[in-house]
């Protein structure tokens, strides 16, 4: 209370008592009222335009790029192919370490995927659900294929840390000189392990994207 609800932004509409009434359905922050019972929130900021500066106009910084600085990384990008870049997703609880005991979750994702293009899977003679291995001088993962048309052609998105394909075997361990590491990118290539697997096979592939008019 000393803290959020008198001097957060819009903190003084959250109380203890109003998000227990809530249970499990939350706001988005800032909050900008409460009304029928619940705290209102922001959907997205600075829709009017104005901005939190003395002249309410946003404030740009233009700076040179330094390239890819931590080490091994453009020798990297140099010799392999496919971008592979890892991530979070909302289908899983970060790393699986939960999930991994949920046989929903299990039985939708036996294996880390990997989104590509469907160029690229179609020209490395791969179908959805097969099992490749993504390898580079670091090391190698295996992953099962999911073709994703709003992938850019030669980058790719994986789960990370997932317990039966982890990327992080073929992520470099290079920082730069502030110690900040690049471990979401890497790069390498793909080759097919096996066709897919019976644990595979009765998975849909279709796209994440929401798309009203289908």
């Amino acid at each position: 209370m000393d803290g959020y609800n008198k001097n957060a932004d819009g903190g003084q509409y959250v109380t203890y008592e109003r998000l227990r009434a809530m249970g499990t359905n939350g706001f988005q922050e800032p909050a900008v009222g409460y009304q029928d019972g619940k705290i209102v929130g922001s959907k997205r900021l600075f829709t009017d335009g104005k901005f939190k500066t003395p002249d309410g106009k946003a404030k740009f910084a233009s700076t040179q790029w330094r390239g890819l600085e931590a080490p091994g990384k453009q020798a990297e990008k140099d010799k392999f192919r496919f971008l592979i870049n890892n991530g979070r997703s909302n289908q899983v609880w970060q790393s699986v370490y939960l999930d991994q005991h949920n046989d929903f979750v299990w039985d939708r994702f036996p294996f880390a995927y990997i989104q590509m293009n469907p160029q690229d899977v179609a020209e490395l003679k791969l179908n959805p659900g097969d099992l490749v291995e993504v390898y580079n001088d670091n090391g190698s993962t295996q992953a099962m294929v999911w073709p994703t048309p709003s992938a850019r052609r030669n980058q790719t998105f994986m789960l990370f840390a997932y317990p039966t394909g982890a990327v992080g075997n073929a992520v470099g361990k290079g920082v730069n000189e502030l110690v900040i590491p690049n471990y979401k990118q890497t790069w390498g290539n793909i080759r097919k392990l096996a066709n897919a697997p019976q644990v595979t096979r009765h998975l849909s592939f279709k796209s994440e994207e929401y798309n009203p008019a289908t």
